[in-house]
């Protein structure tokens, strides 16, 4: 039997050492088409933290930030990929591309709001399918999309966040709630 009294030791938290000694690492690769708000997105994800990112050259087609939030024992890795053409990705940008995405536990896939022309992101996404197909001892990571230039949806005047798109009840809820279904319908099954 038990014995009376007896107290387990406490489980770490986050804020022992034993906790904090073992730093995670998570990376992330973002992909879209050029003038999409790409740079945009990378800026608010680095925020404030950018002076104390580190600008490694990946190559030609991809930037590698590094960052360790302060307090966060978490290393995160971006992979800024260069914006493909509407026509889709040409070949060495796709190579590059791969070369990311296969270090990464997430794809980010940023897309503008209010541009519909998605056929080029379409091919992005299945041409890396394609590509982990052939490697059965890789997996694709998921893909997240992110929408940008939600601002621009009607009523373009209104800016008033946070906005209930879930269940929208204003104009500019019902506006990113379609914008959000249209991205669902035309790629949904990679996201």
């Amino acid at each position: 039997g038990a014995t009376d009294g007896a107290v387990a030791p406490p489980a770490p938290t986050p804020s022992t050492p034993e906790a904090t000694e073992a730093v995670q690492a998570v990376s992330l690769t973002i992909i879209g088409q050029v003038k999409m708000g790409k740079s945009s997105f990378v800026n608010a994800l680095l925020g404030e933290q950018r002076a104390q990112t580190d600008v490694l050259p990946a190559t030609s087609d991809v930037t590698r930030y590094e960052l360790q939030p302060q307090g966060v024992p978490v290393r995160l890795t971006v992979f800024d990929t260069v914006g493909y053409a509407h026509t889709g990705p040409r070949e060495d940008q796709l190579k590059a591309t791969t070369e990311a995405v296969r270090q990464s536990d997430l794809i980010v896939l940023v897309l503008h709001a209010r541009n519909p022309a998605r056929q080029a992101d379409l091919e992005m996404l299945q041409r890396l399918k394609e590509w982990f197909a052939t490697r059965p001892d890789l997996k694709m990571p998921p893909v997240v999309a992110v929408l940008t230039h939600i601002d621009l949806l009607s009523p373009a005047m209104e800016w008033s966040p946070p906005y209930n798109w879930i269940e929208p009840q204003r104009p500019k809820e019902q506006q990113i709630q379609q914008a959000v279904a249209a991205v669902r319908e035309q790629l949904g099954e990679y996201l």
